[in-house]
Protein backbone atom coordinates (compact mmCIF):
# COMPACT_ATOMS: atom_id res chain seq x y z
CA UNK A 1 0.00 0.00 0.00
CA UNK A 2 1.12 3.41 -1.01
CA UNK A 3 0.78 6.22 1.31
CA UNK A 4 1.96 9.72 -0.04
CA UNK A 5 5.58 9.00 -1.09
CA UNK A 6 6.30 5.98 1.37
CA UNK A 7 5.46 2.56 0.92
CA UNK A 8 3.69 0.57 3.81
CA UNK A 9 4.69 -3.28 3.97
CA UNK A 10 2.97 -6.01 5.81
CA UNK A 11 4.34 -9.16 6.30
CA UNK A 12 1.83 -12.33 6.97
CA UNK A 13 3.10 -14.47 9.96
CA UNK A 14 3.77 -17.13 7.77
CA UNK A 15 6.27 -14.69 6.07
CA UNK A 16 7.68 -13.27 9.10
CA UNK A 17 8.71 -17.05 10.41
CA UNK A 18 10.28 -17.34 7.07
CA UNK A 19 12.68 -13.80 7.16
CA UNK A 20 13.21 -15.18 11.03
CA UNK A 21 14.66 -19.31 9.28
CA UNK A 22 16.63 -17.64 6.99
CA UNK A 23 18.42 -15.09 9.18
CA UNK A 24 18.70 -17.81 11.56
CA UNK A 25 20.67 -19.51 8.28
CA UNK A 26 22.60 -16.87 7.08
CA UNK A 27 24.26 -16.05 10.72
CA UNK A 28 23.96 -19.02 12.45
CA UNK A 29 21.91 -17.97 15.25
CA UNK A 30 20.06 -20.85 17.11
CA UNK A 31 16.30 -21.62 16.88
CA UNK A 32 14.27 -18.53 18.26
CA UNK A 33 17.08 -15.72 18.04
CA UNK A 34 17.30 -12.52 15.57
CA UNK A 35 19.73 -11.00 13.82
CA UNK A 36 19.95 -7.39 15.46
CA UNK A 37 20.17 -4.55 12.45
CA UNK A 38 21.91 -2.48 15.12
CA UNK A 39 23.93 -1.99 18.15
CA UNK A 40 25.12 0.48 20.13
CA UNK A 41 27.70 1.61 22.81
CA UNK A 42 28.22 4.72 24.67
CA UNK A 43 31.71 5.75 23.39
CA UNK A 44 32.74 6.32 27.00
CA UNK A 45 32.05 5.67 30.42
CA UNK A 46 28.94 7.02 32.48
CA UNK A 47 31.51 10.36 33.90
CA UNK A 48 32.84 10.75 30.55
CA UNK A 49 32.17 12.95 27.51
CA UNK A 50 29.02 12.62 25.87
CA UNK A 51 28.83 10.00 22.30
CA UNK A 52 26.78 7.56 21.37
CA UNK A 53 28.03 4.87 18.62
CA UNK A 54 25.17 3.28 16.75
CA UNK A 55 26.81 0.77 14.10
CA UNK A 56 24.14 -0.81 11.28
CA UNK A 57 25.66 -4.02 11.26
CA UNK A 58 24.34 -5.06 7.45
CA UNK A 59 24.65 -1.56 5.98
CA UNK A 60 28.53 -0.85 6.65
CA UNK A 61 27.59 2.34 8.37
CA UNK A 62 27.17 4.11 11.58
CA UNK A 63 25.92 7.39 13.46
CA UNK A 64 27.08 9.26 16.20
CA UNK A 65 25.18 11.24 18.33
CA UNK A 66 27.02 14.22 19.74
CA UNK A 67 30.67 14.68 19.62
CA UNK A 68 32.32 14.17 23.10
CA UNK A 69 35.27 12.78 23.32
CA UNK A 70 35.77 10.37 20.44
CA UNK A 71 39.19 9.22 20.84
CA UNK A 72 38.25 5.58 21.59
CA UNK A 73 36.96 5.25 18.48
CA UNK A 74 39.13 4.01 16.39
CA UNK A 75 39.36 5.53 12.85
CA UNK A 76 37.69 2.75 10.55
CA UNK A 77 34.67 3.43 12.87
CA UNK A 78 34.96 6.86 12.20
CA UNK A 79 35.09 6.88 8.50
CA UNK A 80 31.84 4.36 8.86
CA UNK A 81 29.70 7.68 10.00
CA UNK A 82 26.87 8.45 7.71
CA UNK A 83 25.05 10.51 9.95
CA UNK A 84 26.69 12.61 12.91
CA UNK A 85 23.98 14.23 15.77
CA UNK A 86 25.05 17.00 17.48
CA UNK A 87 22.39 18.05 20.61
CA UNK A 88 24.02 20.94 21.33
CA UNK A 89 27.77 22.72 20.51
CA UNK A 90 28.89 22.42 25.01
CA UNK A 91 32.23 21.79 25.01
CA UNK A 92 31.46 18.42 26.54
CA UNK A 93 28.97 17.05 23.48
CA UNK A 94 31.28 18.81 20.64
CA UNK A 95 35.00 18.58 21.39
CA UNK A 96 35.55 15.59 19.38
CA UNK A 97 35.01 17.21 16.34
CA UNK A 98 38.66 18.49 15.76
CA UNK A 99 39.53 14.88 15.91
CA UNK A 100 36.69 13.49 13.57
CA UNK A 101 37.59 16.06 11.07
CA UNK A 102 41.57 15.20 10.76
CA UNK A 103 40.47 11.39 10.29
CA UNK A 104 37.93 12.43 7.48
CA UNK A 105 39.48 14.90 5.60
CA UNK A 106 39.92 14.15 2.57
CA UNK A 107 38.88 10.30 2.64
CA UNK A 108 34.94 9.85 3.33
CA UNK A 109 32.44 11.66 0.62
CA UNK A 110 29.58 12.93 2.17
CA UNK A 111 29.16 12.57 6.00
CA UNK A 112 25.71 14.53 7.07
CA UNK A 113 25.58 16.34 10.16
CA UNK A 114 22.69 17.89 12.60
CA UNK A 115 22.24 20.05 14.90
CA UNK A 116 20.67 22.45 16.78
CA UNK A 117 19.94 26.26 15.80
CA UNK A 118 22.89 28.19 14.90
CA UNK A 119 24.74 25.21 14.50
CA UNK A 120 26.13 25.79 11.00
CA UNK A 121 27.54 29.35 12.59
CA UNK A 122 29.03 27.89 15.69
CA UNK A 123 31.03 25.30 13.61
CA UNK A 124 31.78 27.98 10.90
CA UNK A 125 33.48 29.68 13.90
CA UNK A 126 35.21 26.70 15.57
CA UNK A 127 39.09 27.84 16.10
Amino acid sequence: MAVGRFRVLSRSPDGLARLQARQQQRHGLKLGQMWKLFEHQPVNDSFGDSALFVDFRDERRGLLIDLGDIRALPPRKLLRLSHIFVTHTHMDHFSGFDRWLAVVLARKARVTLYGGPNFIAQVEHKP
